[in-house]
């Protein structure tokens, strides 16, 4: 995997040779500009054009303050379209929302424009917000919030302010400098959590940021963060804070309120999020391949350049790209696998990933561009057309519809499409790890302990109940629209609230992403052991003609030893592999007397002469032996260490695995001997013992913290998987030092 600069200046990923500009680079670039801007590297300057989401996540997220530009074309171009309006208002023009009423009362006509501005704010200052929102750490009950958590708020300050940079909005730069102020001052008003339908904008949610800004005693802010973060009326809070309160101009309020700033805020944080668990997803499905020892010729160029739809090329590179260097795959990268038995080609939630997630990166890239076009667009209405004559600002003023969000609603309805598809495809490969039916031969449940234990059974069933959740909230928004507003509002974009459905749908993959690097480990921790019993088993005991190996009874050639160690290891892996039901100790019986077929056809064929009594000292021998081998490498002689497992995976799946290993700690799941209950009853320390929950919980909480900074880095610089025990000392220490 290597990152080149395009003819346009775009980096772009190359994978084993594909040229992929889109998904991956585009994500990329969103977490290269958001990590330049935290790291203090860039700024961040706005002018009504050129905001992008990384700037947005910076700014909601982290706190990042903006700047407006100091262009003075800038400050001109907001002036003249306030003067263009007041030059129209001054013929006695009629003007929507100004000395009119509003929406179907529009047929209203008003004579005192400021009165009609604070009216304007009064009716959408409508919404419910709870004196429990209001006090800060006193919910022991868990109440739900009625209120937007305060990285929306700031988003849509951000936004907001942006769009009227654009100067049609006629609002003043004194009072977006003021809404800056909000920004740099952590003052973020509460804004009520439902009510608005994005139809004319995000009226009632912009309402209350238009309240704080002017200094409403009875619109109130959170001011500060953390621990230190109190509530208190705006109108303190600007006081405290040395702002002074905004007056309205004639058309102030409705441009502060009538537009899409609040839905445009959290389609970009949950969009940022989606095109990483996108990402992620891909490295996922790599993972999942390697713990069921999957034939990954499903990922070879050929396939996808006589289907060349471009998501599902990028799909197929960038998987391919993730397991370069693997060993747990049994063929389909740098040879083939031509001959064998049993199942010989990779199951659909893997083998058609990426036929199934391809359509849905190109959705996102598309939702991107909607987005980001939406966050430097003028959305408001009406709009002033204003120009210059005679050194006066002049222009028309014109009623239109920017205000309907459905482009946002577009974007988010795309996206949580996108992340059903994707927690699908998690959902299959998970089930099919932890069912033995499906895993290739793993235990049951994922179960390493050497008696029956449930270990995974669990995390099957959560992962049932995430995905019918998520299945849930697939269904597009806009197909629920309500009429508004005396009928006015007849079709309504319902923007904000497919964003916040998507948010949801965020977080149920975060937590199926989870669960699946949690299972994916285990899976390869497994996969690993059942390899090195094996490959044992085939040099060490099969393979030893001295007078302790297992045919040394029959009196036979060095010549035939080697042929029938050749004969007999293939059924015996066979059922090593089938009878996978219980425990390891589970297998060793059927594994032995398996072993009987090939032995006694060999004898026969070959007329050697044999007694029953030196059958049954074979198999007592052999019997022994993997008693002996399969004791001590499974648990609780764990013979493989994190970094046997580590230096053989992909150069995907072996970051995750050495971040959920080394840098969180997460140890195996060694069933009933990990539970702290059980340790607590049996009066021994319960230190380092968790439950499988709690466990998860650490991949969740990394997962919405820097786990996908180590991802997107590792994209970034190429970071390959380590070979050799150095290297992965080395990138165990580059993890815990650098996140």
């Amino acid at each position: 995997m290597r990152v080149r600069n395009s003819s346009s200046g775009h980096q772009d990923v190359v994978l084993n040779g594909f040229h992929t500009p889109a998904h991956v680079g585009s994500t990329l670039d969103i977490w290269r500009r958001l990590k330049d801007l935290r790291d203090g590297r860039d700024k961040i300057i706005l002018d009504g054009n050129n905001l992008d989401i990384s700037s947005l996540i910076a700014v909601a997220r982290y706190g990042v303050k903006p700047e407006i530009s100091q262009d003075q074309d800038l400050a001109h171009r907001i002036a003249l379209g306030v003067e263009a309006l007041n030059n129209y208002l001054a013929k006695n023009y009629v003007v929507y929302g100004v000395n009119t009423g509003f929406g179907g009362s529009a047929d209203v006509r008003m004579d005192d424009w400021a009165e009609t501005q604070i009216g304007l704010l009064q009716h959408t200052q409508s919404a419910i917000i709870t004196s429990l929102d209001k006090t800060l750490g006193n919910n022991s009950e868990r109440e739900p919030s009625h209120v937007m958590p305060p990285e929306w708020v700031r988003g849509a300050i951000l936004a907001r302010a942006n769009q009227n940079m654009r100067g049609q909005s006629a609002v003043r730069l004194e009072v977006l400098q003021r809404l800056i102020q909000l920004l740099h001052h952590d003052i973020t008003p509460l804004v009520p959590l439902r009510g608005t339908i994005s139809a004319s904008g995000d009226l009632m949610p912009l309402s209350y940021i238009a309240g704080a800004v002017t200094g409403n005693p009875d619109v109130f802010v959170q001011v500060g963060r953390g621990e230190k973060a109190k509530v208190m009326p705006s109108s303190e809070a600007l006081k405290t804070s040395g702002i002074s309160a905004s007056g309205l101009g004639p058309k102030e309020g409705l441009g502060l309120i009538n537009g899409t700033a609040p839905s445009v805020s959290l389609a970009s944080l949950v969009l940022h999020d989606t095109q990483q668990l996108a990402v992620l997803a891909q490295m996922l499905t790599a993972f999942a391949a390697e713990g069921m020892a999957g034939n990954v010729e499903w990922s070879s160029p050929f396939i996808h350049a006589t289907r060349p739809h471009p998501g599902q090329i990028e799909a197929a590179a960038n998987i391919r790209g993730f397991l370069k260097g693997s060993k747990f795959v049994v063929g389909g990268l740098e040879e083939r696998k031509r001959t064998g038995d049993g199942l010989w080609q990779d199951r659909y939630s893997t083998r058609t990933s990426p036929q199934w997630i391809g359509p849905y990166l190109e959705d996102l890239l598309l939702a991107q561009r909607q987005i980001s076009v939406e966050l430097n667009s003028t959305s408001d209405n009406p709009l002033v057309d204003a120009s210059e004559e005679n050194g006066r600002g002049v222009g028309e003023v014109y009623s239109g519809g920017n205000f309907q969000a459905a482009v946002v609603t577009s974007a988010m309805d795309k996206a949580r499409l996108a992340l059903q598809m994707i927690g699908r495809m998690l959902f299959s490969q998970v089930t099919e790890m932890i069912h033995p039916s499906t895993n290739n031969g793993l235990e049951a449940n994922l179960n390493v302990s050497d008696k029956e234990n449930f270990t995974m059974k669990g995390i099957d069933v959560n992962m049932a109940a995430y995905m019918s959740e998520l299945a849930a909230l697939a269904h597009p928004v806009s197909a629920h629209v309500m009429s508004a507003e005396m009928h006015n509002q007849g079709i309504n974009s319902l923007a904000l609230i497919s964003a916040r459905r998507t948010l949801e749908a965020v977080d149920l993959v975060a937590h199926m992403c989870a669960c699946h690097i949690y299972v994916s480990c285990q899976a390869v921790d497994l996969r690993a052991a059942h390899k090195l019993f094996l490959g044992t088993l085939r040099e060490q005991i099969l393979g030893d003609i001295t007078e302790n190996g297992p045919f040394h009874v029959f009196k036979l050639t060095r010549e035939q030893l080697a042929q029938l160690a050749e004969a007999t290891f293939p059924v015996v892996e066979s059922a090593w592999y089938t009878h996978n039901a219980g425990c390891w100790k589970d297998r060793i019986v059927p594994a032995v007397d398996a072993a009987m077929a090939p032995v006694t056809q060999f004898l026969s064929t070959n007329d050697v002469d044999c007694s029953i009594s030196s059958l049954a000292v074979f198999k007592a021998t052999f019997h022994k032996a993997v008693v002996t081998t399969a004791s001590s490498i499974f648990y609780p002689n764990t013979a493989v260490r994190p970094v046997d497992v580590a230096t053989r995976l992909g150069d995907g799946s072996a970051q995750l695995y050495t971040w959920v290993r080394s840098k969180l700690g997460v140890p195996t799941q060694c069933g009933i001997d990990d539970d702290p209950l059980y340790h607590a009853h049996k009066g021994m320390s319960t230190e380092e013992k968790k439950t499988i929950g709690s466990w998860v919980s650490i991949v969740y909480e990394s997962l919405k913290s820097n786990l996908m900074d180590m991802v997107m880095e590792g994209i970034e610089e190429s970071r390959g998987a380590p070979r050799t025990d150095d290297e992965y000392e080395e990138l165990c220490k580059l993890m815990k030092a650098k996140f």
